[in-house]
């Protein structure tokens, strides 16, 4: 990793160092601006994913030297030079006494182009939880109106719907996913009929790591004027993702997970055509213009762009992060991200397959597109697992209790290493045997 003297960034953020004086900080941390002391990758280890060159980029993350992060998937390691950038914006702005609300343009403008979506489409969010509850309080529904989601949505993305339900009287019909393309599309038009306002689906199910027919659903869904809602908390980060081209009408994700953001970052993106339908359901300064205020007259006049639910003051420190977040990746190159972390794992996967004891739950394919593997230790509750992984090994993985499935997540990216990976597969051959 990068030095500063003889001082790593590591030690800065340990040693406090990182809360100096405003303008002290902010000349040390000129020159991670541009991050040019991300290791710059090799043309040997731009084709070869396990090339050596690979094992340093865990040093560039805060991460204990004893433990080993195999959760990207539900919480992401921001990396050190992201978190000094995280730091030293919410320090200049203390300095300034100044709300910054440009670095929400900016983390704005900067989504647009990882998205492929117009910024006035985005609203900067804490999480895909926040999202969802806009969206869900945001839709024109009536009792009796019916939505249908799968049995393996986050807690996260369907409770919001489920308290929907409760208050609004809508109807919730469930379909379980089959794991394959022409069944799922199969099994959701058979739960839609006339009174069907919205389907919401995961990109990715939080469960087993299986990519949903997201773009089929979108299309047709449009075709028959029922919004299509995806929840891309599981995708953002490791499937390209072009937002104009899926075709969705909403579509949501957490920053701090496979983007690598500081904690309490995400976004919610709205078609603009569908703007106007999603109404608003908190307000503040933030969501209407001056010509668009009266409080004598009890006028209200929403923005007519996604900010508007960005309704009160909000951190300037979150959405540099984010976009410190996304500068990073595209440093050390996000094909090449995916590609490590696919490969990773891949290994482990392969690894397990077939051990006693030990039944894979991630179909063969899923592993291809997305680094989630999920697994079942037959003999063992999984929350004994995931206990014992982390107190012996400091392993940390994450619980699948969902739908009875008794599973075990594991996931991957640059912050894993192979002989971590290597140590999981024999951890997993004890626990098994």
């Amino acid at each position: 990793m990068a030095e500063h003297g003889s001082t790593t960034r590591r030690d800065m953020l340990r040693l406090g160092l990182l809360a100096l004086p405003a303008a002290a900080l902010l000349r040390g941390s000129a020159a991670a601006q541009d991050f040019v002391d991300v290791p710059i990758v090799p043309d040997a280890a731009r084709t070869d994913p396990l090339h050596a060159f690979w094992e340093r980029i865990p040093d560039e993350f805060p991460l204990d030297a004893n433990t080993r992060h195999f959760n990207t998937a539900g919480l992401g390691i921001a990396p050190l030079a992201v978190l000094e950038r995280t730091h030293a914006a919410a320090v200049r702005a203390a300095t300034e006494g100044d709300p910054m609300r440009g670095r929400l343009d900016e983390a704005r403008m900067r989504l647009g182009q990882y998205l492929h979506a117009r910024p006035e489409e985005i609203a900067l969010v804490r999480n895909a939880t926040e999202a969802m509850n806009i969206v869900a309080r945001g839709l024109e529904v009536r009792p009796g109106d019916e939505i249908v989601l799968t049995t393996h949505e986050h807690p996260g993305g369907a409770a919001p719907l489920v308290a929907l339900h409760q208050d609004a009287g809508v109807t919730l019909r469930l379909v379980e996913p089959q794991l394959d393309p022409a069944a799922d599309l199969e099994s959701i038009w058979a739960q839609v009929n006339k009174r069907t306002r919205a389907i919401v689906l995961s990109h990715v199910l939080c469960t087993v790591g299986a990519v949903m027919p997201v773009e089929a659903v979108a299309a047709e869904a449009r075709r028959r004027g029922i919004w299509c809602i995806v929840d891309g908390a599981q995708a953002a980060g490791v499937l390209p993702l072009d937002l104009e081209a899926l075709g969705a009408d909403c579509y949501l994700a957490s920053g701090h997970k496979w983007l690598l953001g500081p904690v309490e970052t995400g976004f919610l993106w709205v078609r603009q055509e569908r703007l106007a339908e999603l109404r608003t359901r908190f307000a503040g300064v933030h969501s209407a213009d001056a010509a668009g205020w009266d409080l004598d007259a009890g006028r209200l006049d929403f923005l007519t762009v996604a900010s508007r639910y960005e309704y009160g003051t909000r951190s300037p420190s979150q959405p540099a992060g984010l976009v410190a977040a996304l500068d990073w990746v595209e440093a050390l190159g996000p094909a090449l991200v995916r590609t490590r972390s696919l490969a990773l794992a891949q290994r482990f996967r392969a690894g397990i397959e077939g051990l006693p004891g030990i039944e894979v739950l991630t179909p063969p394919a899923a592993v291809q597109q997305v680094p989630i593997v999920t697994f079942r230790v037959t003999r063992r509750p999984n929350a004994q697992v995931v206990d014992w992984l982390w107190t012996e090994l400091r392993m940390r993985l994450r619980l699948v209790p969902d739908r009875g499935l008794n599973g075990v997540r594991a996931s991957f990216h640059v912050v894993n290493r192979v002989p971590d990976v290597d140590w999981l597969i024999e951890a997993v051959r004890t626990l098994g045997a």
